[in-house]
């Protein structure tokens, strides 16, 4: 398909720096993020060997006395900083070591991390241990070796998790042939079955998790501005708080905004744009359902300006629509994203704006970014109380 010129704008950087909190597969979903890296448990895979009602086996308990072991003269290797001592308990091991870690939940990467071995760290990370790992006060490689000032071994680990993150979305489309645009396998079904609560400002699942809040009204007041500066047809996927598409709104003369199309399938959230009276405002339409359907079922034209922000989707899903954007972005239109990815973590922040910044790219996309500072009451304890979880730092 012949590449056309284009602009995205991204309006959502921040200079936040706090302790970070890593949402891994199997916890509670933080907002639009989770990690998909190349990390595991040691030993893992099927297995009739594996633990019971009475506890591990002895081959497991073995793997792990092995681990263990290994992992101590590997963090003594790392310790005298000499490669060569540690490549030999590399060569010398099972090849548990590198999945090692202590009662804190520090691995062997984590030490040379945090002491700046270069070279240590490549040749660990070359032996697979896990780049996305998280200790016990969630604090990740990326963590130990930035808040220690090595940021040459910082931008090695930002590299490195991109390369791994693009393998693995490679490997994951080739392996789903079969699906059809429209599935939508991904979608947290679960979400759009959920009583939403729509109370002070913010809205928020059945599990007190800030599906939107308040806070988040100058980014989207900031993303508005981008997507409409040229005028013409506008697309809206996830109505929320309804904040870009008010903002939306109040651009669509001064603009020259033509029409606005909103994206919206949770029926709670399609009562509230009711109440508000969206769907009768001039040029403004309504599309009940997912966007996946959405497309899949050619409800959608093209657009001048388009934004997404969705809740209970993960990157691969952020991706997939960016695929789409070839087909739903006007030549020279204006694309934006909240982004939330992984953004209570700024090294997984960094490792996952690249990603999309590179797949956007290789779609024909030019990418610029705007770093803005947050508002300090947007991250204040008070905006966050009686929330489940703080998606954004």
């Amino acid at each position: 398909m012949e590449k056309r010129d284009r602009s995205d704008e991204v309006n959502t950087n921040t200079t936040t720096d706090t302790t970070p909190s890593m949402p891994l597969e199997g916890e509670p979903e933080s907002k639009r993020q989770r990690l998909e890296g190349d990390g595991g448990a040691a030993g893992g895979g099927d297995s009739h060997e594996g633990g019971g009602e009475d506890g591990p086996s002895e081959t497991m308990k073995e793997n792990l006395m092995l681990m263990k072991e290994g992992g101590l003269k590997l963090i003594e290797a790392i310790r005298s900083e000499q490669i060569k001592d540690v490549k030999k308990v590399l060569d010398e091991g099972v090849g548990l070591e590198v999945f090692y870690e202590n009662e804190e939940g520090v691995s062997p990467l984590m030490v040379a991390a945090e002491m700046g071995l270069k070279d240590i760290s490549l040749a660990l990370l070359a032996a697979g241990a896990p780049w996305n790992a998280v200790d016990e006060k969630r604090r990740s490689v990326g963590d130990y070796a930035r808040e220690k000032g090595h940021l040459e071994l910082y931008e090695e680990f930002v590299a490195h998790g991109c390369r791994v993150e693009l393998i693995m979305a490679a490997m994951g489309k080739s392996a789903d042939k079969t699906k059809k645009s429209g599935d939508a396998s991904s979608m947290n079904t679960d979400y759009l079955k959920q009583k939403l609560t729509y109370e002070e400002g913010r809205l928020l699942d059945q599990d007190k998790q800030g599906v939107m809040m308040g806070w988040e009204k100058p980014l989207m007041e900031l993303h508005a501005k981008a997507i409409t500066a040229k005028g013409g047809s506008m697309l809206n996927i996830g109505f929320g708080l309804g904040l870009i598409d008010q903002e939306i709104q109040n651009l669509k003369e001064e603009n020259g905004v033509t029409t606005h199309t909103i994206v919206e399938p949770h029926p709670d959230v399609l009562a509230e744009i009711s109440r508000r009276e969206f769907d009768k405002k001039e040029g403004v339409t309504i599309v009940k359902g997912k966007w996946q359907e959405a497309v899949a079922n050619g409800s959608l034209g093209v657009y001048d300006g388009i934004f997404t922000d969705t809740w209970g989707e993960f990157y691969a899903d952020l991706h997939e629509f960016h695929e789409e954007l070839v087909v739903l972005l006007k030549p020279n239109g204006i694309y934006s994203f909240f982004n939330g990815l992984c953004a209570d973590n700024q090294f997984f922040y960094d490792v996952y704006c690249r990603v999309a910044e590179m797949q956007l790219t290789s779609l024909g996309f030019k990418v610029t970014w705007q770093k803005i500072e947050l508002d300090e009451t947007a991250l204040a304890p008070a905006t966050w109380d009686g929330v489940n979880g703080q998606y954004f730092q």
